[in-house]
């Protein structure tokens, strides 16, 4: 069962159970989630929110700050919609001091740049990145952390729904099926997006050499395709595997497949996943990337995003 805790900003928790329609939002190629909440307006919940919590069965699957409070009369009555992003929304929306850290941990890194924003749980090697690390001028608190933990771990942080920080990229822990034995589906659609294709990405190794390596996308899919990027390995915050994740990148944008499934199926996000189907057949090596959850007057419903976890 789903619930809804609004905070004043005097500190009274609201619990309203007339909600009209619950979205949530989740991506794991997106730093905050994102929620819409829809009520009969009521002078009660039209006050100064400053938190957000949405529980499902008792457990937080999202937890962050009001963005919107927007009243509206229409025919159908008057509405106080509410907006709200998750914590991650803080490390985006403010500016880090352009410093320079030498060899920084992740415990270095998460008491500047996470708990001040209320992200006090995180994961990740206590070894430190052996280095230099700057922060210039404009960059947010997100883009911080995001440089530390692709510099470190090989991979893009990620601050769950109940605001833990996972730093070394690992997915949530099970499996999930769908089809046959496993979740029903109401609709499915496979793309495949070969304009998402790299082909190959082309390397200055030296500095006195122009862009003369290479580095070709193995991926079958790209037989046929020309679509070339060039990367100097020996420019600052470069490395050889940048080419990698932008080959990376261009083949899991290149394929997705999209579930609407009855009811709340949050907790499959970032999980492994398998789909077998009567007519497309059984895919298998996948993961739920992202998940979107409405309730409304015609019941719960969630449309789910699944990519391959390789090519």
């Amino acid at each position: 069962m789903l619930s809804v805790e609004l905070t004043a900003r005097e500190g009274e928790v609201l619990c309203p159970r007339n909600a009209l329609s619950v979205s949530l939002r989740a991506d794991l190629n997106v730093p905050a989630d994102s929620l819409e909440l829809l009520f009969p307006y009521s002078e009660r919940l039209d006050r100064d929110i400053s938190g957000v919590r949405v529980l499902l069965d008792g457990k937080t699957v999202f937890n962050g700050r009001p963005d919107e409070l927007i009243r509206q009369r229409s025919s159908g009555g008057v509405t106080l919609k509410l907006t709200a992003r998750s914590l991650a929304a803080l490390l985006l929306d403010n500016e880090a001091e352009p410093l320079c850290y030498h060899e920084p941990s992740a415990a270095f890194i998460a008491e500047k740049h996470l708990i001040p924003f209320g992200i006090t749980e995180y994961s990740g090697a206590k070894t430190p990145f052996y280095g230099d690390m700057r922060i210039d001028k404009g960059m947010s608190h997100w883009q911080v952390l995001e440089r530390f933990c692709v510099c470190r771990y090989g991979a893009a942080p990620r601050i769950t729904g109940d605001g833990r920080a996972i730093l070394d990229g690992r997915s949530e822990e099970g499996t999930v099926s769908f089809g046959d034995g496993g979740i029903m589906y109401t609709e499915l659609r496979e793309c495949r997006d070969r304009s998402r294709l790299i082909s190959q990405v082309r390397l200055r190794v030296n500095p006195q050499d122009g862009y003369n390596a290479e580095l070709s996308n193995p991926n079958p899919d790209c037989l046929g395709i020309t679509r070339v990027r060039y990367v100097n390995v020996r420019a600052e915050d470069t490395t050889l595997a940048t080419a990698d994740r932008i080959i990376e990148n261009g083949n899991r944008k290149s394929w997705s497949l999209r579930l609407s499934c009855p009811g709340c199926r949050l907790d499959a996000l970032g999980k492994s996943a398998s789909v077998s189907d009567a007519l497309f057949g059984s895919f298998d090596g996948l993961r739920v990337r992202s998940v979107f959850y409405r309730s409304d007057v015609r019941g719960e419903r969630t449309v789910i995003q699944l990519e391959r976890e390789e090519f």
